[in-house]
């Protein structure tokens, strides 16, 4: 069990991360940053271990772009089969 203070901080923390992941994403996607798909993938899923970060993401999916909603949703479902990301 949390305090309530301590889930608006949590709640907070995974909004401004995925914020970030968000734009790294679309840097990655017009080719300004040298990454590889597979390599942003591990990364955002290296965040969805994370406690409580599945519920926190079906509650506020909404405030994201539709596109990253999709990869997000990719890297949970890579994150959930044992299969390899593609």
């Amino acid at each position: 069990d949390v305090e309530d203070w301590e889930e608006v901080i949590r709640d907070e923390y995974y909004f401004r991360i995925m914020c970030v992941l968000e734009v790294a994403w679309e840097h990655t996607i017009a080719g300004t940053v040298d990454t590889s798909r597979e390599d942003a993938l591990k990364t955002l899923n290296s965040y969805m271990d994370k406690p409580e970060f599945a519920e926190w993401w079906d509650k506020n999916r909404g405030g994201f772009l539709k596109p990253w909603q999709q990869v997000v949703d990719e890297a949970f479902n890579t994150t959930n089969s044992d299969s390899e990301l593609q």
